[in-house]
């Protein structure tokens, strides 16, 4: 079965694989750490992520604050063969 690019169940396996805590309905905010929030995202493509529809500069300037994890699959498999970690802009890196 081929699964979409972005799909729920592969940002939920990032949740529990990292042991972060998923934040209630994932509006605004979908998952964090103390002192950390984070915007998750997944994708079977090589080459590309997508985000929301509707993109507001509002939206952008939140987006700037967060990490981001993103989770990279294989389109037949619901199971992550990569994570990539996006630090919020202008930050140092720092340990999690």
């Amino acid at each position: 079965m081929t699964r979409g690019v972005q799909d729920d169940g592969r940002e939920q396996r990032l949740i529990s694989i990292l042991g972060l805590n998923s934040e209630p309905g994932r509006i605004g905010i979908d998952a964090s750490l103390p002192g950390y929030q984070f915007e998750l995202k997944s994708t079977t493509s090589k080459y590309y992520v997508s985000t929301a529809r509707d993109v507001t500069i509002n939206m952008i300037e939140k987006w700037r604050s967060l990490n981001w994890i993103v989770g990279c699959a294989a389109p037949e498999s619901p199971d992550l063969i990569q994570e990539i970690y996006l630090l919020p802009q202008g930050s140092v890196p720092r340990n999690l």
